[in-house]
């Protein structure tokens, strides 16, 4: 039985197998390959990788000989990127799956092996301290929990509370709950009154926890207010960042907030170009003709294109 050690590397089947004598063999070494790469990242456990891989060999599914093939020295560049992943985060932790990647870096679902619970883990550049500076300072239940952080491998990581849901998946249900509106104000309150601005609120960075909470995440962006002049450099430009919006204040969240909500109050569509198209033209015409008059205010004072104009949060949560 072939034995994996701790240094091998797995690499693809390469063109410079001379063995190879027949298509029928070349298709059998690929199937081989294949499989065995596959079972590879799926079992965790060594034991149980080899476990599978006997049962494979008595059924005939896959040739024994032909495993050592498939470690070709000039292709170990291709999966060490793959295989770096899981010996990225340390003991008591192990990785899931990868659940999302931005700007300022990935995100992977981790279970604890200790305390046996999820969690979200964050890797990215040393140069993103201020994210870890501003979620470590946050403790409100509509804010993705904080728990610890560490440097590692020229990378900061971030240990956080896992949600399953982010509000752009949501978005795509018919039916809608307004207290998840409700909850993304007093999370955005709160942080507000903590003299910062997220300055990067969308529906994939608002989460849904399990219990069914919303929980604003993701501060690569945020700065606190009132803290200079930005530029467009700053930020990656988007539909949910008012384009004459010069000043680092709560207002930049506000009109974030307005796309949001328009969002949430908007059907759902048959296809992401379409509701792309429709909120286009609403935000160029800004005729809100909704059925209930406080969103047509809600909408027409979130969206103005003067940050002065805007209300407060307290001023919006009084008309929904």
């Amino acid at each position: 039985m072939f034995k994996r050690s701790s240094s091998t590397t797995i690499l693809p089947y390469s063109p410079t197998l001379k063995k190879i004598k027949s298509l029928d063999s070349l298709y059998e070494v690929k199937k081989t390959n294949l499989i065995y790469l596959l079972s590879y990242f799926l079992f965790k456990k060594k034991e149980n990788h080899e476990s599978f891989l006997k049962k494979l060999f008595q059924m005939n599914i896959m040739n024994e000989n032909e495993i050592s093939e498939i470690f070709l020295k000039e292709n170990i560049k291709y999966f060490q990127k793959f295989q770096c992943i899981e010996s990225e985060i340390p003991y008591p932790f192990s990785i899931e799956k990868k659940i999302g990647e931005g700007s300022f870096g990935c995100v992977f679902h981790c279970f604890h092996k200790i305390d046996e619970k999820e969690y979200a883990i964050k890797k990215i550049s040393l140069e993103n301290k201020n994210e870890i500076k501003i979620l470590s300072s946050l403790y409100h239940p509509n804010i993705v929990r904080y728990f610890s952080s560490w440097e590692q491998s020229n990378h900061f990581y971030i240990q956080m509370e896992y949600c399953k849901q982010s509000f752009r998946d949501y978005l795509y249900q018919p039916e809608r709950n307004p207290l998840f509106i409700e909850q993304i104000l007093n999370g955005l309150d709160y942080l507000h009154n903590m003299s910062y601005i997220h300055f990067d609120l969308k529906p994939e960075n608002i989460l849904i926890s399990k219990e069914g909470i919303i929980k604003i995440a993701d501060f690569g962006y945020s700065r606190e207010t009132l803290s200079s002049v930005y530029q467009s450099h700053y930020y990656e430009p988007s539909i949910y960042i008012c384009s004459t919006d010069i000043i680092y204040e709560s207002s930049i969240d506000i009109y974030s907030f307005g796309i949001i909500f328009l969002e949430f109050i908007l059907p759902v569509y048959k296809t992401d170009c379409e509701k792309f198209l429709t909120l286009s033209t609403l935000l160029k015409e800004k005729k809100w003709n909704f059925d209930k008059k406080n969103w047509n205010y809600i909408l027409k004072n979130s969206l103005d294109h003067n940050q002065k104009n805007r209300w407060t949060i307290p001023q919006i949560l009084e008309h929904l």
